[in-house]
């Protein structure tokens, strides 16, 4: 849990800063947003395979059962993963949220401010697709 609870902390600071200046000036919005999207997949990955039985055999199969004999039964992913992810998660979507608010309190063009996020996360998830269909 050392892991867990040094980089939990990282994700503090901005989080208050932010709050504190009212203002999030210099937090680029796309980082924000692929935090976000990052995280979510992050968190579904060790959310299934920490509590799917389906999911925990399909990996042990795949890569525990090798012809050398040298297969663990550890679990993949510990509870510290996930709670991790579940974590980083929660506070990168609390940032964006803070990046929509206080752009939204500054600009008072909640319309503008929503089609710039959407247009964004959309460019991202397009992104993402092309380089799985490649892949």
């Amino acid at each position: 849990y050392t892991y867990f609870l040094c980089s939990s902390i990282s994700f503090y600071p901005q989080v208050v800063l932010n709050n504190q200046r009212k203002n999030t000036t210099g937090l680029s919005p796309d980082f924000s947003v692929l935090n976000v999207v990052g995280f979510a997949c992050y968190s579904i990955y060790t959310a299934f395979l920490f509590w799917s039985p389906a999911v925990k055999e399909q990996y042990q199969a795949r890569f525990h059962n090798n012809s050398d004999g040298n297969g663990s039964d550890a679990p993949a992913v510990q509870s510290n993963d996930v709670a991790f992810a579940l974590h980083a998660f929660t506070l990168s979507f609390i940032q964006v949220g803070q990046i929509i608010y206080y752009y939204q309190q500054r600009r008072k063009n909640w319309a503008m401010t929503l089609l710039s996020m959407l247009y964004t996360t959309t460019k991202y998830f397009l992104f993402l697709c092309l380089v799985l269909c490649i892949i």
